[in-house]
């Protein structure tokens, strides 16, 4: 057998590990105490997150009857009319959002798909509207973004909804495959409308797909191991 093709063959069988669906996720049932930070409950083995973080919002922690019949958190300090801007010139957070960063390790490759979470209106004068928006550095240094634009809360008062977000529109096409290595995003939410008052959120959860790609010399080594096993079971 031509060992061109089973350098290529070994190579590229230890260079497809399992993809993840969920990237990061926020599962409130985690935190201790309503003054806790927003620990995520999940990351895949590929991404290292930050904490969920508050501009200009404030949070309480409920114990009971979420969507899955425990902990949530209920955020307040939300606007009642829209005002966002996508302008930015590094990934900082916006007033009035809740936001974390992902950074995908060296060795990644993989994609960011859509943003997902559990959502209830405690009241009528609770937002009505909900937006989510990712930003990330280009190679230049300009930071991009994708949007969801703004999507109307239509669930009934005090009901459990659940909502995924599509980055639909933006400046530029979120980075995917190998180009994802090394690279930052930012994830905020923010709400507004009605009297701007409070909104529950739980299970809030980017995701994608993610697998790390061995070191070149690490997977060679590895799939000449494995093929020198298979040849020996052969000869006998």
């Amino acid at each position: 057998m031509n060992k061109t093709f089973l350098t290529l063959l070994a190579a590229a069988a230890f260079a497809a590990p399992a993809s993840a669906t969920v990237l990061v996720k926020y599962d409130f049932n985690n935190i201790k105490s309503a003054g806790s930070a927003n620990v995520p409950s999940y990351c895949a083995p590929c991404v290292t997150p930050t904490n969920l973080t508050l501009c200009s919002l404030t949070n309480s922690l409920h114990s009971s009857g979420g969507p899955d019949g425990s902990k949530f958190r209920c955020f307040a300090g939300w606007d009642s009319t829209y005002d966002y801007s996508f302008a930015r010139t590094n990934l900082s957070q916006a007033c009035d959002t809740l936001a974390f960063n992902t950074t995908f390790d060296s060795t990644s490759t993989g994609f960011v798909d859509s943003l997902s979470l559990d959502w209830r209106r405690p009241s009528s004068g609770s937002v009505n509207q909900l937006q989510a928006s990712i930003f990330w550095q280009d190679d230049y240094g300009v930071i991009q973004y994708r949007t969801s634009g703004p999507i109307a809360l239509t669930g009934a008062v005090n009901t459990w909804n659940h909502l995924d977000f599509n980055f639909t529109s933006g400046s530029a096409p979120l980075p995917s495959g190998p180009a994802i290595a090394n690279e930052t995003f930012h994830v905020e939410l923010y709400a507004f409308g009605a009297s701007g008052s409070t909104l529950y959120l739980d299970n809030v959860s980017l995701n994608g797909e993610c697998c790390q790609v061995p070191e070149p010399a690490g997977a060679l080594l590895l799939g000449c191991s494995g093929f020198a096993f298979i040849l020996r079971r052969r000869r006998r």
